[in-house]
Parts: C-alpha cells; sequence; structure tokens
C-alpha cells in the first residue's frame, strides 16, 4: 500500500468516528499497522492549536492520558532534527501572525492563517544550520512537544540565527501548502 492509500484509509477510520470516542481494537490495529507505531488507544479529538481540522488524533498507551499526534507525519516521516528546530522557532512564527493584518497576502483569506517563510524557506534556513553545526543533540521529551534541541546554548544559537535569516508573510493554509519551497 502506498503513502497515498495510507493516509486515504486512516482518514476514512477517522470520519467513522465522532470526537473522544475511543477507536475498536481493529481500527486501532488497522491505524498502527499504516503508520508503523504501536500506541494501545487511538481518539479523534479537536487539537485547540487547529480547532478546525475534524481529523486529530490522539493517542495513548495506558488509556488515560492522552497526547494529540500528527498521523500525517507518520506516514509521512521528516527528518526529528527538522521537527525540533521547528519547534524551537514556532514562538518566533506565532508572534508575528499574532502583529500582522490577519489577511492571506496571496487570496485575500481571513481564514486558516499561516506564518510563512518569504524570502528563504524553513528548508534551506534549516539545512544550512544543520551543516553548519552537525553535532546538535536533540531528544523527545515525552510532554507531548515531541523533539526539542537538548542543549540551551545550541537553542539561543539556533533561534537567534532564524530570527537573522527569516522573514515571513502571511498566507492561508491553501496559499502556503501550494507554494511549496519555490
Amino acid at each position: 500500500m502506498n503513502k497515498t492509500q495510507r493516509l486515504e484509509k486512516i482518514r476514512s477510520i477517522l470520519d467513522y468516528y465522532t470526537f473522544e470516542t475511543v477507536f475498536a481494537p481493529d481500527d486501532t490495529e488497522a491505524i498502527n499497522t499504516l503508520t508503523g507505531w504501536t500506541f494501545s488507544h487511538f481518539k479523534k479529538v479537536i487539537n485547540p492549536r487547529t480547532p478546525n481540522e475534524t481529523r486529530c488524533l490522539a493517542v495513548s498507551n495506558d488509556g488515560i492520558n492522552y497526547e494529540v499526534w500528527s498521523w500525517r507525519k507518520a506516514v509521512t516521516p521528516v527528518n526529528n532534527k527538522t521537527l525540533a528546530l521547528r519547534s524551537a522557532i514556532q514562538h518566533q512564527l506565532d508572534a508575528f501572525l499574532k502583529e500582522s493584518a490577519p489577511i492571506c497576502i496571496s487570496c485575500g483569506s481571513t481564514k486558516d492563517l499561516t506564518t510563512d517563510h518569504r524570502n528563504v524557506p524553513f528548508s534551506v534556513l534549516s539545512t544550512t544550520f544543520l551543516l553548519n553545526n552537525p553535532y546538535l543533540e536533540i531528544l523527545n521529551d515525552n510532554s507531548g512537544t515531541g523533539w526539542v534541541i537538548k542543549d540551551k546554548s545550541m537553542l539561543e544559537l539556533w533561534q537567534n540565527f532564524h530570527k537573522e535569516q527569516a522573514t515571513y508573510q502571511i498566507l492561508c493554509r491553501s496559499c502556503n501548502a501550494t507554494k511549496g519551497t519555490k
């Protein structure tokens, strides 16, 4: 089964459930098989960061404590160092979005707005930083944040580098997805 087929199968499972309903064992097994993970419990939830998203998934191994989990990233894995770098500068992106005019500069939409890297894509900034800092260490903090930069001085170095190099623009999710890393 290819990536597109796995994503579609997970979407169909998610669409079957209502919010806060724990998945049946056969659907739990199916999602684990499709993502390569082994969680004991899944349920469909509303993510406070993306409240309009209807296909958000939370995971648990004890059936009590659930954490929001990206099933899309599990099917399409990315470099964990890249995830740690993105997490470390998320506050910069959020601050720009909060301070900017609430409108997509491409289509004029005022819904589902995101901060986009304008001149130099995030992938170029992160790759440049990693090439210059090959010994960057990360860890999974297990608090739901995910991968983070282990060393405080390295974290500050990355945050300062990003702050100096990055330029932003406001785009809606649709325009941002269409733009890619061009």
